[in-house]
């Protein structure tokens, strides 16, 4: 994102979902349940599993960027200023790891466009399937 649209993040708590998940990842491999599966069971499994944990490792960096809030006039390509402000918006991106929810602060004026900074910077395509998903 341009730096004129940075703010410090709140990082408090911000990955702990996919802290989670790996934690009950550790646990389910060490346990007496998988010490009696085969190698082939337990790779099935983690397949799995570790596409849940990119999810949310993913929407935990796309949480982080979406934190970002304009520190200087949103200006579009024609010289107009968006001086309306409407936080917490949200869209939903559908990636090659599953849904994940953009968190995103738009930008008005009156008879303009909103303008979306965040899924400018994270190089969002205005539909719901990643580019990712896409390629």
């Amino acid at each position: 994102m341009h730096p004129a649209y940075r703010e410090q993040p709140v990082l408090e708590q911000l990955f702990e979902d996919a802290d989670e998940q790996y934690a009950k990842m550790k646990t389910s491999l060490a346990s007496e349940e998988f010490h009696a599966q085969s190698e082939a069971d337990v790779e099935r499994w983690l397949r799995v599993e570790q596409h849940e944990l990119m999810r949310r490792l993913l929407q935990s960096h796309v949480r982080l960027r979406g934190q970002d809030r304009a520190v200087a006039a949103v200006v579009d390509a024609a010289g107009r200023e968006h001086t309306h402000v409407r936080p917490d918006q949200s869209r939903q991106l559908e990636t090659v790891f599953g849904t994940v929810e953009v968190p995103r602060t738009g930008y008005a004026g009156r008879h303009l466009a909103t303008l979306y900074p965040v899924d400018a910077s994270l190089n969002l395509p205005g539909h719901l399937y990643s580019h990712e998903v896409e390629r």
